[in-house]
Protein backbone atom coordinates (compact mmCIF):
# COMPACT_ATOMS: atom_id res chain seq x y z
CA UNK A 1 0.00 0.00 0.00
CA UNK A 2 1.39 3.20 -0.72
CA UNK A 3 1.78 5.66 1.52
CA UNK A 4 1.32 9.50 1.87
CA UNK A 5 4.15 11.80 2.98
CA UNK A 6 2.31 15.09 4.96
CA UNK A 7 5.02 17.20 4.98
CA UNK A 8 4.54 20.78 3.19
CA UNK A 9 5.40 20.30 -0.43
CA UNK A 10 5.67 23.21 -3.32
CA UNK A 11 3.75 20.41 -5.71
CA UNK A 12 0.88 22.79 -7.59
CA UNK A 13 -2.08 20.97 -8.24
CA UNK A 14 -1.37 20.28 -11.27
CA UNK A 15 1.62 18.64 -11.25
CA UNK A 16 -0.16 16.45 -8.44
CA UNK A 17 -2.40 14.81 -11.16
CA UNK A 18 0.95 13.16 -12.33
CA UNK A 19 1.55 11.71 -8.28
CA UNK A 20 -0.61 8.64 -8.30
CA UNK A 21 -0.94 8.56 -4.25
CA UNK A 22 -2.54 12.43 -4.55
CA UNK A 23 -4.45 11.84 -7.98
CA UNK A 24 -6.44 9.02 -5.54
CA UNK A 25 -6.90 11.69 -2.91
CA UNK A 26 -8.22 14.15 -4.93
CA UNK A 27 -10.69 11.38 -6.79
CA UNK A 28 -11.70 10.10 -3.59
CA UNK A 29 -12.28 13.74 -1.90
CA UNK A 30 -14.21 15.40 -5.02
CA UNK A 31 -16.48 12.68 -5.38
CA UNK A 32 -16.85 12.75 -1.48
CA UNK A 33 -17.78 16.10 -1.31
CA UNK A 34 -19.95 16.14 -4.41
CA UNK A 35 -22.03 13.65 -2.81
CA UNK A 36 -22.66 15.05 0.42
CA UNK A 37 -23.33 18.37 -0.99
CA UNK A 38 -26.16 16.25 -3.41
CA UNK A 39 -27.45 14.76 -0.53
CA UNK A 40 -28.15 17.94 2.09
CA UNK A 41 -29.41 19.61 -0.41
CA UNK A 42 -31.82 17.29 -1.78
CA UNK A 43 -34.08 17.66 1.32
CA UNK A 44 -35.63 20.51 0.79
CA UNK A 45 -37.03 19.48 -2.21
CA UNK A 46 -37.86 16.20 -1.97
CA UNK A 47 -40.38 17.91 1.26
CA UNK A 48 -43.53 18.28 -1.12
CA UNK A 49 -43.45 14.41 -1.80
CA UNK A 50 -42.50 12.91 1.29
CA UNK A 51 -45.08 15.50 2.65
CA UNK A 52 -47.79 13.97 0.50
CA UNK A 53 -46.33 9.84 1.13
CA UNK A 54 -46.52 10.46 4.64
CA UNK A 55 -48.89 12.27 5.55
CA UNK A 56 -46.91 15.23 6.71
CA UNK A 57 -47.09 18.16 8.04
CA UNK A 58 -44.89 21.16 7.35
CA UNK A 59 -43.48 20.92 10.98
CA UNK A 60 -43.29 17.16 10.79
CA UNK A 61 -41.31 16.74 7.57
CA UNK A 62 -38.77 19.65 9.08
CA UNK A 63 -37.94 17.30 11.29
CA UNK A 64 -35.74 15.53 8.74
CA UNK A 65 -33.13 18.27 8.17
CA UNK A 66 -32.74 18.53 11.78
CA UNK A 67 -32.03 15.08 11.86
CA UNK A 68 -29.38 15.13 9.46
CA UNK A 69 -28.10 18.18 10.75
CA UNK A 70 -27.59 16.55 14.45
CA UNK A 71 -26.30 13.66 13.03
CA UNK A 72 -23.45 15.58 11.21
CA UNK A 73 -22.65 17.52 14.49
CA UNK A 74 -22.14 13.32 15.99
CA UNK A 75 -20.42 12.70 12.87
CA UNK A 76 -17.79 15.35 12.62
CA UNK A 77 -16.90 15.29 16.52
CA UNK A 78 -16.95 11.29 16.71
CA UNK A 79 -14.72 11.28 13.27
CA UNK A 80 -12.09 14.31 15.05
CA UNK A 81 -12.00 11.43 17.44
CA UNK A 82 -11.88 8.01 15.75
CA UNK A 83 -9.24 9.21 13.19
CA UNK A 84 -6.04 9.43 15.16
CA UNK A 85 -6.60 6.10 16.35
CA UNK A 86 -8.63 3.75 13.94
CA UNK A 87 -7.13 5.34 10.74
CA UNK A 88 -8.60 7.88 7.89
CA UNK A 89 -9.41 4.82 5.89
CA UNK A 90 -11.53 3.12 8.32
CA UNK A 91 -13.06 6.07 9.90
CA UNK A 92 -14.37 7.67 6.13
CA UNK A 93 -15.11 3.73 5.44
CA UNK A 94 -17.68 3.89 8.27
CA UNK A 95 -19.03 7.02 7.76
CA UNK A 96 -19.74 6.05 3.59
CA UNK A 97 -21.43 2.77 5.04
CA UNK A 98 -23.46 5.17 7.45
CA UNK A 99 -24.22 7.30 4.48
CA UNK A 100 -24.99 4.40 2.23
CA UNK A 101 -27.72 2.46 4.54
CA UNK A 102 -29.30 5.77 5.39
CA UNK A 103 -30.03 6.92 2.11
CA UNK A 104 -31.14 3.40 1.25
CA UNK A 105 -33.33 3.56 4.41
CA UNK A 106 -35.03 6.81 3.29
CA UNK A 107 -35.54 5.15 -0.35
CA UNK A 108 -37.27 2.19 0.60
CA UNK A 109 -38.86 3.25 4.22
CA UNK A 110 -42.54 2.35 4.81
CA UNK A 111 -42.69 4.12 7.87
CA UNK A 112 -41.76 8.00 8.62
CA UNK A 113 -39.96 7.11 11.80
CA UNK A 114 -37.56 4.90 9.81
CA UNK A 115 -37.03 7.87 7.06
CA UNK A 116 -36.20 9.69 10.03
CA UNK A 117 -33.83 7.20 11.66
CA UNK A 118 -32.37 7.27 7.87
CA UNK A 119 -31.97 11.20 7.73
CA UNK A 120 -30.11 10.52 11.04
CA UNK A 121 -27.55 8.28 9.58
CA UNK A 122 -26.91 9.98 6.56
CA UNK A 123 -26.22 12.55 9.14
CA UNK A 124 -23.46 10.76 10.54
CA UNK A 125 -22.24 10.00 7.50
CA UNK A 126 -22.61 13.32 6.23
CA UNK A 127 -20.59 15.03 9.62
CA UNK A 128 -17.61 12.41 9.73
CA UNK A 129 -16.77 12.40 5.96
CA UNK A 130 -16.95 15.72 5.97
CA UNK A 131 -14.13 16.55 8.64
CA UNK A 132 -12.31 13.47 7.45
CA UNK A 133 -11.77 14.88 3.89
CA UNK A 134 -11.27 18.04 4.99
CA UNK A 135 -8.39 17.00 7.15
CA UNK A 136 -7.21 14.39 4.88
CA UNK A 137 -6.77 16.94 1.63
CA UNK A 138 -5.22 20.04 3.85
CA UNK A 139 -2.14 17.79 5.46
CA UNK A 140 -2.27 15.68 2.35
CA UNK A 141 -1.28 18.77 -0.02
CA UNK A 142 1.13 20.74 2.89
CA UNK A 143 1.73 24.24 1.87
CA UNK A 144 -0.76 23.76 -1.09
CA UNK A 145 -3.39 22.12 1.17
CA UNK A 146 -5.52 25.59 0.95
CA UNK A 147 -6.10 25.55 -2.75
CA UNK A 148 -7.00 21.85 -2.87
CA UNK A 149 -9.21 22.43 -0.35
CA UNK A 150 -11.07 25.26 -2.04
CA UNK A 151 -11.43 22.84 -4.98
CA UNK A 152 -12.64 20.64 -2.76
CA UNK A 153 -15.23 22.81 -1.13
CA UNK A 154 -16.87 24.22 -4.48
CA UNK A 155 -17.15 20.38 -5.44
CA UNK A 156 -19.50 20.79 -2.03
CA UNK A 157 -21.50 23.91 -4.07
CA UNK A 158 -21.50 21.58 -7.71
CA UNK A 159 -23.09 18.86 -5.64
CA UNK A 160 -25.76 21.03 -3.96
CA UNK A 161 -26.68 22.53 -7.60
CA UNK A 162 -27.21 18.99 -8.84
CA UNK A 163 -28.84 17.16 -6.06
CA UNK A 164 -32.17 19.53 -6.22
CA UNK A 165 -31.67 19.03 -10.14
CA UNK A 166 -31.79 15.25 -9.51
CA UNK A 167 -35.10 15.43 -7.21
CA UNK A 168 -36.43 17.70 -9.99
CA UNK A 169 -35.96 15.81 -12.54
CA UNK A 170 -37.73 12.35 -11.15
CA UNK A 171 -40.81 13.96 -8.93
CA UNK A 172 -42.71 12.76 -7.49
CA UNK A 173 -40.85 9.39 -7.17
CA UNK A 174 -38.06 11.33 -4.28
CA UNK A 175 -37.03 7.85 -3.52
CA UNK A 176 -34.91 7.11 -6.60
CA UNK A 177 -32.78 10.05 -6.14
CA UNK A 178 -31.85 8.62 -1.84
CA UNK A 179 -31.13 5.27 -3.63
CA UNK A 180 -28.51 6.78 -6.78
CA UNK A 181 -26.99 8.52 -3.06
CA UNK A 182 -26.60 4.90 -1.93
CA UNK A 183 -25.14 3.80 -5.22
CA UNK A 184 -22.77 6.85 -5.04
CA UNK A 185 -21.77 5.85 -1.71
CA UNK A 186 -20.84 2.51 -2.78
CA UNK A 187 -18.73 3.39 -5.25
CA UNK A 188 -17.08 6.01 -2.72
CA UNK A 189 -16.38 2.65 -0.77
CA UNK A 190 -14.48 1.28 -3.55
CA UNK A 191 -12.19 4.50 -3.74
CA UNK A 192 -11.55 4.50 -0.27
CA UNK A 193 -10.13 1.23 -0.23
CA UNK A 194 -7.40 2.19 -2.09
CA UNK A 195 -6.73 5.59 -0.38
CA UNK A 196 -3.49 5.58 1.59
CA UNK A 197 -3.08 6.54 4.96
CA UNK A 198 -0.38 9.33 6.88
CA UNK A 199 1.62 8.57 8.64
CA UNK A 200 0.09 8.73 12.33
CA UNK A 201 0.73 12.51 13.83
CA UNK A 202 1.59 12.48 17.50
CA UNK A 203 -1.52 12.38 19.52
CA UNK A 204 -0.23 13.64 22.84
CA UNK A 205 -2.03 16.53 23.63
CA UNK A 206 -0.94 19.98 23.89
CA UNK A 207 -2.74 22.23 26.93
CA UNK A 208 -0.56 25.02 26.98
CA UNK A 209 -2.20 28.50 27.15
CA UNK A 210 0.00 29.58 23.74
CA UNK A 211 -1.82 26.16 22.01
CA UNK A 212 -5.29 26.73 23.29
CA UNK A 213 -5.53 30.20 22.42
CA UNK A 214 -5.35 29.97 18.80
CA UNK A 215 -8.17 27.39 18.96
CA UNK A 216 -10.55 29.67 20.63
CA UNK A 217 -10.22 32.20 18.42
CA UNK A 218 -10.81 29.73 15.14
CA UNK A 219 -14.05 28.54 17.37
CA UNK A 220 -15.36 31.60 17.25
CA UNK A 221 -14.33 32.91 13.75
CA UNK A 222 -15.99 29.42 12.31
CA UNK A 223 -18.68 30.17 14.61
CA UNK A 224 -19.65 33.75 13.18
CA UNK A 225 -18.71 32.80 9.72
CA UNK A 226 -20.79 30.02 8.96
CA UNK A 227 -23.85 31.60 11.37
CA UNK A 228 -23.12 34.70 9.03
CA UNK A 229 -23.32 32.67 6.12
CA UNK A 230 -25.98 30.87 6.78
CA UNK A 231 -27.88 34.08 7.70
CA UNK A 232 -27.13 35.59 4.20
CA UNK A 233 -28.95 32.93 2.98
CA UNK A 234 -32.01 32.73 4.81
CA UNK A 235 -32.66 36.19 5.32
CA UNK A 236 -31.65 38.27 2.17
CA UNK A 237 -34.57 36.55 0.64
CA UNK A 238 -36.62 38.61 3.33
CA UNK A 239 -34.75 41.61 3.35
CA UNK A 240 -35.79 42.23 -0.62
CA UNK A 241 -38.61 41.01 -0.93
CA UNK A 242 -40.89 44.50 -0.22
CA UNK A 243 -38.29 45.60 -3.27
CA UNK A 244 -37.81 43.04 -5.86
CA UNK A 245 -40.95 40.39 -5.45
CA UNK A 246 -40.46 36.91 -4.14
CA UNK A 247 -39.07 35.55 -6.99
CA UNK A 248 -36.61 38.51 -7.66
CA UNK A 249 -35.78 38.11 -4.05
CA UNK A 250 -35.23 34.84 -3.92
CA UNK A 251 -33.16 34.77 -7.19
CA UNK A 252 -30.90 36.67 -5.47
CA UNK A 253 -30.56 34.35 -2.85
CA UNK A 254 -29.31 31.86 -5.10
CA UNK A 255 -26.79 34.42 -6.84
CA UNK A 256 -24.97 34.66 -3.55
CA UNK A 257 -25.20 30.68 -3.20
CA UNK A 258 -23.62 30.47 -6.77
CA UNK A 259 -20.99 33.41 -6.02
CA UNK A 260 -20.26 31.20 -3.36
CA UNK A 261 -19.23 27.65 -5.16
CA UNK A 262 -17.25 30.53 -8.23
CA UNK A 263 -15.60 32.33 -5.43
CA UNK A 264 -13.91 28.68 -4.11
CA UNK A 265 -13.05 28.05 -7.82
CA UNK A 266 -11.59 31.26 -7.99
CA UNK A 267 -9.55 31.09 -4.60
CA UNK A 268 -8.02 28.30 -5.75
CA UNK A 269 -4.71 29.72 -7.82
CA UNK A 270 -4.93 32.88 -5.19
CA UNK A 271 -4.10 30.81 -2.17
CA UNK A 272 -1.28 28.74 -4.35
CA UNK A 273 0.24 32.34 -4.58
CA UNK A 274 -0.85 34.10 -0.98
CA UNK A 275 0.15 32.65 2.50
CA UNK A 276 -3.47 31.32 3.89
CA UNK A 277 -3.93 33.94 6.90
CA UNK A 278 -3.79 36.67 4.60
CA UNK A 279 -6.67 35.24 2.54
CA UNK A 280 -9.26 34.65 5.21
CA UNK A 281 -8.13 38.59 6.31
CA UNK A 282 -8.48 40.34 2.96
CA UNK A 283 -11.60 38.18 2.05
CA UNK A 284 -13.56 39.16 5.43
CA UNK A 285 -12.68 42.37 4.15
CA UNK A 286 -14.22 42.85 0.84
CA UNK A 287 -17.10 40.67 2.94
CA UNK A 288 -17.59 42.96 5.02
CA UNK A 289 -17.51 45.70 2.32
CA UNK A 290 -20.17 43.91 0.02
CA UNK A 291 -22.05 43.28 3.21
CA UNK A 292 -22.00 47.38 3.69
CA UNK A 293 -23.64 47.66 -0.04
CA UNK A 294 -26.72 45.62 0.81
CA UNK A 295 -27.84 48.93 2.73
CA UNK A 296 -29.07 50.41 -0.28
CA UNK A 297 -31.46 48.74 -1.57
CA UNK A 298 -30.86 49.73 -5.61
CA UNK A 299 -27.44 47.70 -5.03
CA UNK A 300 -28.28 45.18 -2.21
CA UNK A 301 -28.50 42.25 -5.54
CA UNK A 302 -24.86 43.56 -6.63
CA UNK A 303 -24.02 43.51 -2.89
CA UNK A 304 -24.89 39.55 -2.24
CA UNK A 305 -23.22 38.52 -5.13
CA UNK A 306 -20.01 40.00 -4.27
CA UNK A 307 -20.20 39.04 -1.04
CA UNK A 308 -20.58 35.34 -1.59
CA UNK A 309 -17.73 36.07 -4.07
CA UNK A 310 -15.14 37.42 -1.47
CA UNK A 311 -16.19 35.09 1.56
CA UNK A 312 -16.16 32.09 -0.56
CA UNK A 313 -12.28 31.55 0.49
CA UNK A 314 -12.99 31.54 4.26
CA UNK A 315 -13.97 28.07 5.37
CA UNK A 316 -11.43 26.32 3.66
CA UNK A 317 -8.89 28.45 3.69
CA UNK A 318 -9.27 28.99 7.32
CA UNK A 319 -9.09 25.33 7.46
CA UNK A 320 -5.91 25.27 6.10
CA UNK A 321 -4.54 28.24 8.33
CA UNK A 322 -5.77 25.96 11.46
CA UNK A 323 -3.62 22.60 10.25
CA UNK A 324 -0.89 25.15 9.58
CA UNK A 325 -0.99 25.90 13.57
CA UNK A 326 -1.96 22.75 14.84
CA UNK A 327 -0.45 19.88 12.31
CA UNK A 328 0.09 17.26 15.04
CA UNK A 329 -3.69 16.98 15.96
CA UNK A 330 -5.25 18.51 12.97
CA UNK A 331 -8.36 15.77 13.46
CA UNK A 332 -9.11 16.77 16.72
CA UNK A 333 -9.13 20.48 16.49
CA UNK A 334 -11.11 20.42 12.75
CA UNK A 335 -13.55 18.12 14.56
CA UNK A 336 -13.98 20.78 17.13
CA UNK A 337 -13.94 23.98 15.04
CA UNK A 338 -16.03 22.52 12.38
CA UNK A 339 -18.80 21.74 15.10
CA UNK A 340 -18.66 24.73 15.96
CA UNK A 341 -19.45 25.87 12.67
CA UNK A 342 -22.38 23.63 12.55
CA UNK A 343 -23.41 25.72 16.11
CA UNK A 344 -23.13 28.93 14.41
CA UNK A 345 -25.35 27.82 11.45
CA UNK A 346 -27.91 26.60 14.00
CA UNK A 347 -28.14 29.43 16.33
CA UNK A 348 -27.49 32.72 14.62
CA UNK A 349 -29.77 32.93 11.96
CA UNK A 350 -32.78 32.33 14.48
CA UNK A 351 -31.17 34.97 16.29
CA UNK A 352 -31.09 37.37 13.38
CA UNK A 353 -34.87 36.75 13.00
CA UNK A 354 -35.60 37.54 16.33
CA UNK A 355 -33.95 40.50 15.81
CA UNK A 356 -36.15 41.44 12.77
CA UNK A 357 -39.32 40.94 14.83
CA UNK A 358 -38.47 43.20 17.49
CA UNK A 359 -37.52 45.69 14.74
CA UNK A 360 -37.79 45.22 11.21
CA UNK A 361 -36.55 43.87 7.70
CA UNK A 362 -34.16 46.87 7.69
CA UNK A 363 -31.98 45.83 10.16
CA UNK A 364 -30.92 42.81 8.00
CA UNK A 365 -28.17 44.48 6.33
CA UNK A 366 -26.61 45.82 9.95
CA UNK A 367 -26.80 42.47 11.30
CA UNK A 368 -24.95 40.94 8.46
CA UNK A 369 -22.34 43.25 8.18
CA UNK A 370 -21.46 43.05 11.97
CA UNK A 371 -20.93 39.19 11.68
CA UNK A 372 -18.47 39.55 9.06
CA UNK A 373 -16.66 42.48 10.75
CA UNK A 374 -16.85 40.61 13.94
CA UNK A 375 -15.17 37.32 11.63
CA UNK A 376 -12.34 39.29 10.23
CA UNK A 377 -11.59 41.32 13.88
CA UNK A 378 -11.19 37.54 15.39
CA UNK A 379 -9.25 36.73 12.35
CA UNK A 380 -6.77 39.53 12.92
CA UNK A 381 -6.68 39.02 16.43
CA UNK A 382 -5.28 35.14 15.84
CA UNK A 383 -3.41 36.36 13.05
CA UNK A 384 -1.22 38.87 15.45
CA UNK A 385 -1.10 36.39 18.08
CA UNK A 386 0.30 33.57 16.08
CA UNK A 387 0.70 34.12 12.45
Amino acid sequence: MLRLTYAASAMSLRAAATDPVKRHLLLTGFMSFILIGAQQAMYGPAFPALRESFGLGAGQVGLMVSAHFTGAIIGIIGGGLAMPRFGFRRSLALSAVLLLLGALAVAIAPLWSLALIGALAIGLGFGGISIGMNVLVGLGFGARGAAALNLLNALYGLGAVLGPLLIALTLPNYRLPFLLSAVAAALLLVLLAKLAEPEAPSTSPDTSVSALWPLLGFVLLYFLYVGGEVGTGTWSTTHLANSLGPAGAASVTALFWGALTVGRLLAVPISIRFSAPRVVIIAAMLGSAALALTHATPLAPLGYGLAGLFLAPIFPTGLAWLQQVYRAKAAQVSSIVIASANFGGVLIPPLIGLAIEATSTAIIPSLLTLSTLACLGVALIIWRGRG
